[in-house]
């Protein structure tokens, strides 16, 4: 289990990157895999590497995400209204 302690760098995070990736895809709604890791990487840095799958994974698990195998790119899913 992974737990917060005070020397965790919340930016690396898994919530943290999360929450820029979905800044990033907010205007363009769909990007090339690589380059949103790219993007993410050179903002927060090498750090970055670590968490940025689990962070894609847990916006798939929650509906934010949506992964096109076949063009490699990523879009970013609304949220449903109710």
């Amino acid at each position: 289990m992974l737990r917060a302690t005070k020397y965790m760098d919340l930016t690396s995070s898994v919530l943290g990157l999360g929450a820029r990736i979905l800044f990033h895809l907010r205007d363009t709604k769909v990007l090339p895999l690589p380059e949103l890791f790219e993007r993410i990487v050179g903002e927060v840095g090498p750090s970055a590497r670590y968490n940025f799958s689990h962070a894609a994974s847990f916006l798939f698990l929650v509906g934010r995400l949506e992964y096109d195998e076949r063009q490699d790119i990523v879009r970013l899913l609304e949220p449903e209204v109710n």
